[in-house]
């Protein structure tokens, strides 16, 4: 005969083993701009797929432990009885609980140490995956359709098709997500990119001059882009960047990413490229 109780332990204990794996994976995985443009794996697994087993055995764990509350509830509720066997919630234990509880969600909000250290951490690491010449042009390019990608970033269309075409590319055709033509010819968003972005492509002089006067926009990943990245993607002077921002206080370098500087400020990355751009 099937042991219900057991049966929804194991449950809880499998669900909890597999969230703990999908966290940990859901915690180095780079950022979706870059996992999406890079087709990013592990193991077999896209960072969708993780994502997806995370919310599904999170619901089969917060099941498992409504159920176990529900079987062992007499047990349950012994923990919140006091030495005279009176039920209160003013237990050592359950203030203590409850206060470390707070500690942590408190930490995390307002990202004091440790908890922001453990944060920029987590930051790095899904940086490492990043390499420069994996940049998308702009925040999920890959849903977009290799006409509006080529508009966007000065390309010029015709070569571009023609240049894929020459590489044995299938499907090719300007309203085709750059997302499904590269599931189609087994590459990644990134390579596709490569591949039309040379210099025989590239409308040069008005790329330039465009490029001069684009501004990021909301969803691009400004916030973790260097100050040498954003001078190089935007047609920035670096030095002036560099000066404009000592002007205000802040002794930066090259290195250094947008958006701890922006905190420092009290602004926002986009609007401290207003000030590295002036």
């Amino acid at each position: 005969m099937l042991g219900f109780r057991k049966f929804i332990s194991l449950c809880i204990t499998f669900s909890f083993l597999v969230m703990s794996y999908t966290g940990i994976m859901l915690f180095i995985v780079p950022q979706g701009k870059y996992a999406y443009w890079m087709h990013w794996e592990f193991w077999g697994l896209s960072k969708t797929q993780y994502g997806n087993l995370h919310v599904t055995f999170m619901v089969l764990f917060l099941v498992g432990i409504f159920l176990h509350i529900y079987l062992n509830w007499k047990p349950l509720i012994t923990y919140l009885k006091n030495r005279q066997r009176e039920f209160s919630l003013l237990t050592k234990e359950f203030i203590l609980a409850f206060g470390f509880t707070l500690v942590f969600i408190v930490g995390t909000l307002y990202e004091v140490p440790p908890f922001k250290t453990f944060l920029d951490f987590e930051e790095s690491i899904k940086q490492s995956w990043v390499q420069e010449n994996y940049e998308p042009p702009y925040g999920h390019a890959e849903l977009s359709s290799l006409q509006s990608l080529s508009k966007r970033s000065f390309i010029d269309l015709d070569k571009a098709m023609q240049t894929l075409k020459d590489k044995g590319f299938v499907g090719v055709e300007p309203k085709i997500q750059l997302e499904k033509l590269a599931i189609l010819n087994k590459t990644t968003p990134a390579h596709i990119y490569t591949l039309i972005n040379t210099e025989d492509n590239e409308l040069s002089e008005n790329k330039q001059e465009k490029s001069a006067k684009e501004k990021p926009q909301m969803g691009s990943g400004l916030g973790q882009m260097s100050i040498e990245q954003v001078a190089k993607r935007y047609s920035l002077n670096l030095e002036k960047a560099l000066r404009n921002l000592e002007e205000k206080g802040i002794n930066a370098s090259k290195d250094d990413k947008l958006k701890p500087i922006a905190e420092q400020l009290g602004t926002t990355p986009m609007d401290l490229f207003d000030i590295l751009s002036e």
